[in-house]
């Protein structure tokens, strides 16, 4: 009999893992029965097998350690979940006392995240984000360390089967900064070396200092959107998460001195474990830096021993490890794109290489390999690209091969002459010299942020993740004598898959509205066509509206109020959508609508079209009207517009009922105790334009 696939011991350990950890969820989110009986045939399974090849020691001991993880990893996921969404849920406003471990403060989004919380006078585990007004600009000078206090309504963050991504944040609040309480406190050893770290890099970069510390430490919150976004069009967003990439940066520093220096062969791999385990206390022990530190390590260790070691089976070792201990990591975006990152390169990057070696006939061997590890890095992360963040950079793995040199060398002059000139401030006029090489990545990113088709949207459901399955069909390590005929089916699976993921068959006229605090935004659909109406206030919101309707393109965007706290999430909009043309009223600030003119967006006033009219009522703009249905402001005032204006249209969008009786709401936020209005919570909501029906998607 042919044998199909290698026995590897911690790719088995890996797969039962990870089901177990989606059989807890599946037990604590939608059917107790299902999640069981799934859990324990996988349980089952992993004894059967394990009898079955109990005369191979290797087998039987690599299938009672997939029964005992199995079993381990349902029961540890599982009862998480039922104790994370088994807790008090607040009515009104309660004491909130914590600790500031936090600061998230750029463009117009000031949060506060705190830990060591006491809610109502009870200790409670987890952290709460506090989120602010977007006015709130003094949030910046709060303190790491800090603690604060206000009163405010929890509102409890809860898990459920359609959000599994694993976060700390438990508790959400809502405020302004002059109502919270702040008092000075103190960091501890691992923020003050942070904290000096950043002044260090603030002081003698300016306006790259946040860039080079996110590059350093992974934290992104003092980057703005306009950096984000550029990295990210360029496929370069990589080296602004500590991960992989970072660890071997690092590593190679490290490895390169110790066989400069002659250090003993047994001391080695010592130092390096000492470097990696302070390096991640430092940075914080996320995922991927866990997986890149021990597959580092084990690699390290049978190179200087002169033994070969399995790139898949270290991979799925780190997997194995992380899982256990961390069941919900499997759900983290960072964590997902990191392997798949590897796995590409692990199944791939070989093969492309021999492959470009030979059309060189064996020429430019370095440079070939680095662009396949490129290539692959950019398959590997395809899945979670279109999952996640619903776009794909044609051009990442040209960016890649670029600048990788470029950036190895920025991360090791940052690393040590951060350090150094916080030490000795005179070094920093050395590290100033790092502002040159950022200058060259910002070229880079402006070239390619040029280019046609530079970020493309691609929009994926979990099914996309069936991707990786014909990646490592169509691998070495699959073997197949009609291999061909599998790939081709895998490939019509996944193109199904893509193309119905990006194509949603819909009614000709609908809104899509979804939950969203302080703003009523409305996505309209009119046969092949789209528009944005509304506050355009929250970024990510809409984006989530558009994700869920499966739109790639947006035609116009009608602005309610058009202020400084919205005029940069129209422009990110325009850029992102490509929307042909903004309005706006006529008593619109032209301060504000020469910032849209300054960024090439195509302004024309609400009055001058005829598709949505504008709605007045006593001299005041109540919103835009749309076949029978009244789209409002966050800002409009229901209650004063009067029972019988509002009444003589089929449905007013609105963000809450302001008491007001006989009318036919949609509502960003549910009203249970009213038949007449449906809410959207936390699901984005589908209003049929014709049947004026409301459902979720």
């Amino acid at each position: 009999m042919q044998r199909i696939i290698n026995f590897r011991p911690f790719l088995l350990t890996a797969l039962f893992i990870i089901s177990a950890v989606i059989c807890g969820v599946i037990f604590a989110t939608v059917n107790y029965v299902l999640g069981i009986v799934i859990a324990s045939v996988l349980f089952v399974l992993a004894l059967v097998l394990a009898i079955i090849y109990r005369k191979i020691p290797v087998r039987l001991i690599t299938f009672i350690l997939c029964a005992l993880l199995t079993a381990w990893s349902f029961a540890s996921s599982s009862m998480y979940l039922l104790e994370r969404n088994t807790v008090i849920t607040y009515e009104e406003s309660v004491a909130i006392s914590g600790r500031v471990c936090e600061v998230i403060s750029h463009d117009t989004m000031h949060s506060l995240v705190i830990e060591d919380l006491i809610i109502d006078g009870d200790n409670v585990s987890g952290k709460m984000c506090i989120r602010l007004n977007e006015n709130d600009t003094a949030t910046k000078y709060v303190r790491i360390g800090d603690s604060v206090s206000l009163y405010s309504t929890p509102i409890v963050s809860k898990v459920d089967f359609h959000d599994l991504s694993y976060d700390e944040i438990k508790y959400y609040a809502y405020t302004s900064l002059d109502y919270v309480s702040i008092k000075a406190g103190s960091m501890t050893f691992r923020e003050q070396i942070l904290q000096s770290l950043r002044a260090t890099y603030n002081n003698w970069l300016g306006e790259y200092g946040e860039l080079a510390y996110g590059i350093i430490t992974g934290d992104k919150n003092g980057l703005n959107n306009d950096i984000r976004s550029a990295y990210s069009t360029s496929g370069l967003a990589h080296i602004l998460a500590v991960s992989g990439l970072h660890v071997g940066f690092l590593m190679s520093l490290v490895s390169f001195l110790l066989r400069k220096l002659k250090v003993n062969k047994k001391v080695q791999p010592w130092i390096c474990f000492a470097i990696l385990l302070a390096y991640n206390v430092l940075v914080g022990f996320s995922y991927s830096r866990i997986r890149a530190s021990i597959m580092f390590m084990i690699a390290y260790i049978a190179r200087i021993n002169g033994k070969w070691s399995d790139g898949l089976n270290n991979l799925c070792l780190a997997i194995s490890v992380i899982v256990s201990v961390f069941p919900f990591s499997i759900f983290d975006v960072g964590f997902i794109m990191s392997v798949g990152c590897v796995l590409s390169i692990v199944l791939f990057s070989q093969g492309l290489t021999d492959f470009f070696l030979r059309l060189s006939k064996g020429k430019y061997e370095k440079f070939l390999s680095t662009i396949a590890v490129c290539i692959c890095a950019q398959v590997g992360v395809f899945p979670a690209m279109t999952f996640y963040f619903s776009s794909v950079s044609l051009y990442s793995p040209l960016a890649n091969v670029i600048a990788m040199p470029l950036l190895n060398v920025i991360y090791v002059f940052l690393l040590i002459f951060g350090i150094l000139a916080s030490l000795i401030p005179f070094l920093g006029y050395v590290l100033a010299l790092a502002k040159y090489l950022f200058i060259a990545v910002d070229w880079i990113n402006k070239v390619i942020s040029f280019l046609p088709f530079s970020e493309i949207v691609v929009y994926g459901s979990v099914g996309i993740f069936t991707l990786y399955l014909l990646y490592f069909i169509s691998s070495k390590y699959v073997m197949l004598r009609k291999k061909f005929i599998a790939i081709i089916c895998c490939v019509v699976l996944v193109v199904c898959v893509v193309v119905m993921d990006n194509v949603r068959f819909v009614g000709d006229t609908h809104l899509v509205y979804s939950n969203a605090r302080y703003d009523v935004t409305t996505l309209i659909k009119t046969g092949d066509k789209y528009a944005l109406v509304g506050d355009i206030t929250k970024y990510c919101k809409i984006g989530s509206n558009v994700k869920n309707a499966r739109i790639h393109h947006i035609d116009g965007m009608y602005v309610t109020y058009l202020t400084e706290n919205n005029v940069d999430r129209v422009i990110n909009l325009v850029d992102e959508y490509d929307i042909n043309v903004v309005y706006v009223r006529e008593e619109t600030s032209a301060y504000l609508v020469q910032e849209l003119y300054k960024n090439d967006v195509n302004v024309k006033l609400a009055e001058t079209q005829s598709l949505f009219k504008i709605e007045e009522k006593n001299g005041n703009f109540v919103g835009y009207s749309y076949k029978g249905v009244l789209l409002t402001s966050y800002k409009t005032d229901t209650y004063g517009a009067g029972e019988k204006y509002l009444s003589s249209f089929n449905v007013v969008r609105a963000y809450s009922c302001k008491a007001t009786q006989n009318v036919n709401f949609a509502l960003n936020f549910g009203y249970e105790e009213k038949e007449n209005v449906v809410g959207a919570n936390e699901d984005t909501v589908l209003l049929d334009c014709k049947t004026y029906a409301q459902k979720r998607f």
